[in-house]
Formats: C-alpha cells, sequence, structure tokens
C-alpha cells in the first residue's frame, strides 16, 4: 500500500467517528428536531458511501471513479440543503433546489464530462454549502447546539472550495499534490472528528437539559 492509499484510507477511517459517538451516545442528538437528525445522519451515512464507493470503484473494481464523485458532490448539496433548511428556513428553497442541478448537468454534459474531473459543479456547490452554513451561523451565533455541526461545515466547506478553485494547479504540478493531498486528507479527518465532538457536546447538552427537569419537578 502506498503513502497516498494509507492517507486516504485513513481518511475513511476517521468517517466513522460520527456512528461510534452515537453508538456511546444513542440519545446525543434528541434534542434536535427530527429534520435536523435525519439531515446529520444522513450525511454521516453519506460521507462514509462516498469515500467507500471510491475505494471500491478504483482499487476494487479498476474503474473510473469520477462518474460517482460527479453524483456524489450533487448528492451532498442536497442532502445538506434539506439540514441547513432544517436548522433555519431558506427562503425560495424550491428554486434553489430545482437550480441545484444545473451545475452538475453543465459539469457532466457541456463544461467537461461524466468522466471527467468535477470542476464547474465542485466550485458552486462547496461555495454555496459555505453560504448556507455562514449564513445560519450569521443568524443564530456559536452557543446554539446546531452551530457545532455548522460551523464545521462553514470551515469544512470554505476550504473545499479554495482547494477546487484551484485544483487545476495540482492536477498540473505533481509536486503541489504531493503537499495538498495529505493536508486535504487531514482536513476531511478533522471534520469527522468535529461532527464526533458535536455529538458529545450535544450529549452533554441534552444530560444538563434533563437534570434542570429533574430538578425543576422534584421542587
Amino acid at each position: 500500500m502506498d503513502f497516498f492509499n494509507t492517507i486516504y484510507y485513513s481518511t475513511v477511517a476517521t468517517s466513522l467517528l460520527p456512528f461510534i459517538a452515537l453508538a456511546l451516545f444513542p440519545r446525543a442528538l434528541k434534542g434536535f428536531s427530527k429534520q435536523v437528525r435525519r439531515g446529520l445522519i444522513a450525511y454521516f451515512i453519506y460521507n462514509v458511501l462516498h469515500h467507500a464507493s471510491q475505494i471500491i470503484l478504483l482499487d476494487f473494481l479498476d474503474s473510473n471513479p469520477i462518474p460517482a464523485a460527479h453524483i456524489s458532490i450533487c448528492i451532498e448539496f442536497y442532502i445538506l440543503l434539506y439540514l441547513f433548511h432544517a436548522i433555519l428556513p431558506i427562503k425560495h428553497i424550491q428554486v434553489i433546489a430545482i437550480a441545484g442541478l444545473l451545475p452538475f448537468l453543465a459539469d457532466a454534459f457541456w463544461v467537461t464530462s461524466l468522466y471527467e474531473f468535477v470542476k464547474l459543479s465542485g466550485v458552486i456547490y462547496f461555495f454555496a454549502n459555505a453560504c448556507f452554513a455562514f449564513r445560519i451561523i450569521y443568524k443564530i451565533g456559536l452557543k446554539k447546539k446546531e452551530s457545532n455541526f455548522v460551523t464545521a461545515f462553514f470551515l469544512y466547506f470554505l476550504v473545499c472550495f479554495v482547494h477546487e478553485a484551484f485544483g487545476n494547479l495540482m492536477i498540473v504540478n505533481p509536486l503541489v499534490l504531493d503537499m495538498v493531498f495529505p493536508l486535504f486528507a487531514l482536513i476531511n479527518a478533522a471534520l469527522s472528528v468535529a461532527f464526533m465532538w458535536g455529538i458529545i457536546r450535544s450529549n452533554h447538552s441534552s444530560a444538563d437539559k434533563f437534570t434542570k427537569q429533574s430538578l425543576n419537578s422534584a421542587y
């Protein structure tokens, strides 16, 4: 196993951390609405399946993983659109949902193709995700339990946007790729760690709320 595979496999392993945290604290997300819980769990599942599909296609089926990557970031956009809307309603959500298909279609059939690296759609989706996350942080602040996850999304997609915007430089220059790939893998791992920490923090908040309710009932 070469250096890049070792790093990538390690990153995939960290994507399981939120599920480990949920197994240890099964009531951690009870303080969120049903829609927010669904959105978070859907993203946790997506994160694992995205990395797993890339490994299966590339290493086991010896197939081109790029078509799956095109579809994957489009699915990611809609999962996050659902989650962000559940946390803080987005105006004209139906229009945004319909327009969200355009970058995927443009990248797949016009700007490039399904078998070429993601370009336009990656930049647009990552920038949109960062903007939606920033909007929530701006509106609700950093003290609410939702911000434990939204802040991680904002920082992650801001980095993704920069990474995607200058992706051509990394493809052309192998030296740059060698330097950036481990860093970007570390950022992906940090996102999973942030999710795990958010679940632990949410569990503590739920436990504190339950304790206060119990004390109030006692009096």
